[in-house]
């Protein structure tokens, strides 16, 4: 028998659980590691039990008539305290945040709105206050 690098014979390796072996120290010891692997994963099970702890208000009941015909969102922006939704069948939606009470309706056509721009107005004279609220 030859001794190993630690000084240690065939016959005297020990595995991580105390059992004699004869195994040699350059192999890993994959029976270990995968018992090891499968505690890790019964721990993060317990976590994911748990619900998430969120504040959260039900929109359904105030965006009613944003949704009304079938209507769906195509895009929206939210500038200020305004939320612009823009629709499927054409129209634009401004909301005031965070009530979400409709501050205006326009049907300009019937195609989907793919992008909305909020501009905020100039200031032409700059001791003049600027005006409320956002054009688009």
């Amino acid at each position: 028998m030859a001794a190993q690098p630690n000084g240690l014979h065939d016959d005297e390796l020990v595995t991580p659980h105390g059992d004699p072996s004869t195994t040699t120290t350059d192999e890993p010891n994959i029976a270990a590691d995968v018992e090891s692997d499968r505690d890790e994963d019964e721990d993060d099970d317990d976590d994911d039990d748990e619900e998430p702890k969120l504040k959260y208000d039900r929109l359904t009941s105030t965006l009613g008539s944003v949704y009304r015909n079938g209507d769906a969102t195509s895009s929206f922006i939210v500038g200020g305290d305004k939320m612009i939704i823009g629709t499927h069948n054409g129209n634009i939606n401004v909301l005031s945040m965070p009530s979400f009470q409709s501050l205006r309706f326009y049907h300009a056509h019937s195609a989907s709105y793919c992008r909305l721009h909020c501009v905020k107005p100039a200031v032409e004279n700059s001791k003049a206050a600027p005006a409320p609220g956002y054009a688009f």
